[in-house]
């Protein structure tokens, strides 16, 4: 099937899917009408022809008798309006579930027998353009019949803990963004926003309520209850308006409110990064550790070697090692034997694994005694976050 005809069959559901629940809510509406009515009429027609009657005699069991006070005559409690519009708004909630499964269902359905390319990536800008102005349309029916089946302002609480009309904000904050997304891209239409924008209010419902809690209980932690859950439900109806804009904003910019809550929840529940492994470098002269490497003095005009082990003491090998000596004081003292350098040039060092350098001492001619040589020994790797190094000194 053509993309185009797809459209238009797609669009051909929703109208008959609105009209079937108009037929179904209609009679229900009336009849809650009449039910509020009915008893107003019963009470006008009786009266007509009782007021024409002379006032009946009180009886002598109705008088009281000295000491004691007459007992009032039982009248029947006023029926509660509040139970008609419940029961109204069950009843339309039941239709408008009803209406959106059966909806869920005929799309599910098409688009499991779609062949070739499939219905909603091929849809385009006009046909999310109707969506949201039917969505829009459908929101402000909501709005309309709920104001005049309630026409005194009462705020319904669900649940007796959020006014009713959270998700609704949530919900047109979503259609507005969609409806914003298909005026600015038009022209550029991305169609993997497609499912996006189908399921747009039902998603900005949601976030609507999720955030009315989160900010709740923000003011509940802060030792300030929100009047609106006194119980008392007499709250006057601005102060309903801060949560309506919350969840307004939300479901208009839900991608913010989502990222915020995915900080939020990494923040308490995942755990603390785990510290990368890193090799540990040590240094040892003879089979023993140490902190300083003090080469022997030789005799005069001779010269000595020490060999120093470089040991990777970590979990994970030390990547390309490299070994170097500073220049040592008095110069040519000290040097680096490079033909012995085994930790240069010989590839990881692995745990455990050590590998040694030779250091050669030359004593200076004419040097005063007491006289000290230094030079400091250096270790480097690519995954060593600094040089492990460690003094060289000797007496001339």
């Amino acid at each position: 099937m053509h993309p185009s005809l797809r459209c238009r069959s797609l669009l051909g559901v929703l109208p008959s899917l609105l009209l079937g629940a108009a037929i179904s809510l209609g009679p229900i509406a009336v009849e809650a009408t009449l039910e509020q009515e009915q008893p107003t009429a019963s009470a006008s027609q009786s009266a007509g022809p009782e007021s024409m009657r002379p006032a009946p005699v009180a009886s002598t069991a109705a008088v009281a008798s000295p000491g004691k006070s007459a007992s009032a005559s039982p009248t029947t409690p006023p029926q509660k309006a509040s139970d008609t519009d419940q029961t109204f708004w069950i009843a339309f909630l039941m239709i408008l579930a009803a209406v959106v499964v059966s909806a869920g269902a005929v799309l599910a359905s098409r688009a499991a027998n779609a062949t070739g390319n499939a219905l909603i990536p091929s849809l385009g800008p006009p046909f999310f353009f109707w969506l949201s102005l039917i969505y829009a349309g459908i929101l402000l029916l909501m709005a309309a019949i709920y104001n005049v089946h309630d026409p005194d302002g009462k705020v319904w609480m669900w649940g007796g803990i959020m006014p009713i009309a959270v998700p609704w904000f949530g919900a047109l904050g979503a259609v507005t963004i969609s409806l914003e997304g298909v005026f600015l891209w038009n022209a550029q239409w991305d169609t993997k926003y497609n499912y996006w924008h189908l399921a747009r209010p039902l998603f900005g419902a949601v976030l609507g309520i999720i955030a009315y809690f989160i900010f709740v209980v923000l003011m509940a932690a802060s030792g300030t209850l929100p009047k609106i859950l006194d119980g008392s439900n007499s709250a006057p109806g601005k102060d309903y308006i801060i949560y309506y804009v919350v969840a307004f904003l939300v479901g208009y910019r839900e991608e913010t409110f989502r990222e915020l809550i995915k900080r939020a929840t990494d923040l308490i529940l995942k755990p603390g990064a785990q510290p990368s492994a890193t090799p540990s470098v040590s240094f040892e002269v003879g089979g023993a550790s140490v902190s300083i490497v003090a080469p022997p003095t030789p005799a005069a005009g001779a010269s000595s070697v020490t060999v120093v082990n470089v040991k990777n003491n970590g979990s994970v090998p030390l990547v390309a090692p490299v070994a170097t000596l500073s220049t040592s004081v008095p110069p040519n003292t000290l040097e680096l034997v490079a033909a012995n350098d085994k930790v240069t040039g010989g590839g990881d060092l692995g745990p455990g694994q050590s590998r040694s350098v030779d250091i050669k001492f030359t004593p200076p001619a004419g040097a005063a005694v007491g006289t000290t040589c230094g030079a400091k020994l250096s270790v480097s790797g690519t995954n060593l976050l600094t040089p492990r190094s460690i003094q060289v000194q000797a007496k001339c």
